[in-house]
């Protein structure tokens, strides 16, 4: 039996708020990809919360390694950055010189039906912190006052663009070995804009 996220695929971690869903992204996806020299890290960093030695003392991950390995952006991000930077990625691993290059024999153990290690591009992981933050570069630079969306709640207005990314990325990421972490946060108080009845 495998255990864990298949290749390529898109997870979101939700929960409280303090309740480690950053420290559980990074340490999930710093135990793949140091098993692969060519594997690397992006956070989108929508909190603007990052610490770069936090990270490294909950991962244990060294200067150097994270120097090559890991990049973080904190702003003029938007969720158009993250789709490009998707397509992007999957661009570069997928085209014929480089991702002939860049095949691995995976290192989970995960072999063919003749028994053989099945070979796989390295996990390229983006880790965006967090999804309740990211808003189109339109939507940020104009506020509230968009009126594309006039009517809807931010919530709402959030939930339709947020879906046409998900929708968009599913295939560049199973092709090039994209693992994608959405963190999220639960919301207990969520005020939908409904007035209610009155009688």
């Amino acid at each position: 039996f495998n255990v864990g996220i298949d290749a390529g695929k898109s997870i979101m971690v939700v929960g409280k708020p303090g309740s480690g869903k950053s420290t559980f992204a990074y340490q999930y996806a710093y135990s793949i990809m140091k098993k692969y020299d060519e594997s690397s890290l992006y956070i989108m960093d929508f909190e603007n919360a990052f610490k770069e030695a936090r990270f490294k003392s909950i991962t244990g991950c060294d200067t150097e390694y994270y120097k090559e390995h890991v990049t973080v952006k904190s702003t003029k991000i938007y969720t158009e950055t993250v789709l490009k930077l998707v397509m992007q990625i999957a661009k570069f691993k997928t085209s014929p010189e480089v991702e002939k290059q860049l095949l691995v024999e995976n290192a989970e153990g995960i072999v063919d039906e003749d028994g053989k290690l099945t070979k796989i591009l390295p996990p390229t992981f983006i880790i965006v912190d967090s999804l309740a933050l990211m808003r189109t570069k339109d939507f940020q630079e104009a506020g509230k006052n968009n009126d594309e969306f006039n009517g809807l709640t931010s919530g709402g207005r959030n939930a339709i663009v947020n879906k046409e990314l998900m929708a968009r990325i599913i295939q560049p990421c199973q092709e090039a070995n994209i693992i994608v972490i959405f963190i999220n946060h639960v919301n207990t108080n969520m005020n939908m804009g409904v007035t209610p009845a009155v009688s």
